[in-house]
């Protein structure tokens, strides 16, 4: 298989991937910045094979027009816009409106976007009664994909997605009420009562209002803080498509409706390796803070791998330079944690920044493109601000909020558009046929009888190879312990002790034995010699071992010294055959040795 080189500058020659004989011409899409890409679509009708992409690293699923990131330069804009720009220029509510209708509104537009949102953010009452019915200490994140979802009961004038009304007071509704949940979410999970929506109030300034303040006394906000929380919503806004955008994206594919869509988005985020970055880096500085080690140490400890500790919040999937997000987020917590930061906050906040400077001075880090991303200084922020750390992951999912919209919105109006349905490179069992209840157990004695025959042929070998040694046998021993063993129910294995008087003993007890050879026959092959075992779990021996070697029948407890194998007595079959327990189908090592016979 051969794929032919494409000059990336000649924008009107097509990919050829040919296949033995078969050459397959494939278009090439042009991007407006970034990599092209070729389509792949008569891949399986010309040549019968499908492209194998896990993780999808080098696939796009779609086209987009929202969001485009650079990796290698560090590059990240919303709609052509640079994010630098919009996180010190712009709002979170215009920065939405940028992400889902394509263009900055004008004064009266954004001025009738945000009046209608802010008019939308109560929730109805029964509704707050679903939504504050479920455990307070439940996960927020369960929560909120929970209460997402529940929306499309309470509004289904509201759920066609092809029509452009519905469609866009989905987007108001989920703009307006995620808010109003996210701040229930938090105030409930410490016994708080819960604040209505107020109108007057800004859309970040009423957000920290329904959290943190309360009914008896009014609530002023430092405008610094409110202007930091913004700028962390615009940062998470929309990231191209990543695991929970393209979660939206397939499950909008099938005409789900937004509030379904936006909820699936929640519950891939919910995911550690999603959106629990920055959790995971707050626990790095209190373990650093806590144990009194310097950063000099803390960084010995990463490079030599010690523990399993790890540098958290440092590199990215995507950027393999700086993530152009992070310096702003390390302005923000500087200005943050001045007017709210703790002595304890401070302190963190110096060694986050310590671990910065030696990772952009150590070649070690550099070398492995280690940088500080997006999340390695926003869990100071949001602890300094009093969010508990819970709550970090809800907060991303209100920021990312309207890069799903906008992504769903543009998926439904795309005319390629076409259900979600990846292939797979099958490679389960080939066609088998069912066997009738009663006689699986005949087979599987079968199967057995071949399985244990393999063991033999290989203890054989090993006894002719080192003529009986110590070593010989107890590598036998280990062998039929691992293979036998491992086929018997777990509550049937144990290991005991043999002492010289050939009695088995586990622990104080004392163990009954009988001798192999009465249950042992030997059937002879061109190929080789066989030991066929009529009863389960009695060890297979060579004819030199099988006079002395002992089958232990007992379950009982485990001991660390000398090991056999415990049987206890079998079940029969009215044929008169013993019982054999699945999991001896369940060895895929074994079975593949007895398809060599």
């Amino acid at each position: 298989m051969t794929d032919t080189t494409i000059d990336p500058n000649d924008l009107d020659v097509p990919g050829e991937l040919t296949v033995r004989e078969t050459s397959l011409e494939l278009p090439r899409i042009h991007a407006t910045e970034g990599s092209d890409g070729l389509g792949v679509g008569r891949l399986l009708r010309s040549t019968g094979m499908v492209t194998l992409d896990p993780g999808f690293t080098n696939t796009a699923s779609c086209t987009s027009d929202i969001t485009y990131i650079d990796g290698a330069a560090g590059v990240l804009r919303y709609r052509g816009y640079p994010i630098a720009e919009l996180a010190k220029s712009s709002t979170f509510l215009e920065v939405a409106y940028l992400l889902i209708n394509g263009e900055l509104p004008d004064a009266r537009t954004f001025e009738r976007f945000e009046r209608r949102i802010g008019r939308h953010r109560l929730l109805h009452e029964d509704f707050r009664s679903f939504f504050t019915s479920f455990p307070s200490s439940g996960h927020p994140m369960a929560i909120l994909q929970a209460g997402i979802a529940g929306l499309a009961t309470y509004y289904e004038d509201t759920l066609n997605p092809h029509d452009p009304y519905e469609r866009e007071l989905a987007t108001v509704l989920l703009l307006s009420k995620m808010p109003t949940m996210v701040s229930y979410i938090a105030r409930r999970a410490i016994g708080l009562p819960l604040l209505y929506p107020d109108p007057k109030r800004g859309y970040v300034d009423d957000f920290l209002h329904m959290t943190f303040g309360m009914p008896y006394q009014s609530y002023e906000i430092d405008p610094a803080v409110v202007r930091a929380l913004d700028m962390l919503l615009i940062l998470h806004a929309d990231h191209e498509q990543n695991c929970s955008t393209s979660t939206v994206r397939l499950v909008g594919s099938a005409d789900a409706n937004m509030y379904a869509s936006v909820a699936a988005g929640i519950g891939a985020l919910s995911g550690p390796l999603h959106g629990g970055a920055n959790e995971a880096v707050l626990r790095m500085l209190d373990a650093i803070q806590t144990e009194g080690m310097t950063t000099a140490e803390f960084v010995r400890r990463v490079k030599n791998k010690e523990g399993g500790v790890r540098l958290m919040g440092f590199g990215h999937r995507v950027y393999k330079n700086y993530d152009p997000r992070a310096a702003l987020v390390k302005e923000a917590a500087h200005n943050v944690l001045s007017r709210l930061g703790s002595a304890e906050g401070d302190r963190k906040l110096e060694i986050a920044m310590e671990l910065e400077e030696v990772a952009l001075s150590d070649e070690y880090f550099v070398s492995r493109s280690l940088y500080p991303n997006v999340d390695f200084y926003t869990g100071l922020i949001y602890q300094a601000m009093g969010f508990p750390t819970k709550m970090f992951t809800p907060l991303f999912a209100l920021g990312r909020l309207p890069g799903w919209i906008a992504q769903y919105r543009e998926m439904i109006a795309d005319p390629a558009k076409r259900i979600g349905r990846p292939r797979q490179v099958y490679t389960g069992p080939i066609e088998r046929h069912y066997i009738a209840m009663h006689r699986r157990e005949r087979a599987q004695g079968r199967l057995l009888s071949r399985a244990v025959a393999v063991v033999a042929e290989d203890n054989a070998r090993g006894a002719a190879q080192e003529q009986g040694g110590v070593v010989a046998r107890e590598r036998r021993a280990e062998r039929r312990d691992d293979v036998v063993n491992a086929r018997l129910p777990r509550s049937n294995r144990v290991h005991v002790a043999l002492d010289d008087d050939g009695i088995a003993r586990a622990g104080n007890r004392t163990v009954r034995t009988i001798h192999a050879k009465e249950k042992l026959s030997l059937v002879k092959d061109r190929r080789l010699r066989r030991i066929e075992i009529f009863r389960l779990g009695i060890a297979e021996r060579t004819s030199a071992e099988a006079d002395n070697a002992p089958a232990l029948i007992r379950d009982g407890d485990d001991d660390t010294s000398a090991k056999a194998i415990v049987d206890p007595v079998p079940t029969l079959t009215p044929h008169g055959k013993p019982r054999i327990d699945e999991d001896v189908l369940r060895d895929a090592a074994l079975l593949e040795r007895i398809g060599e016979l």
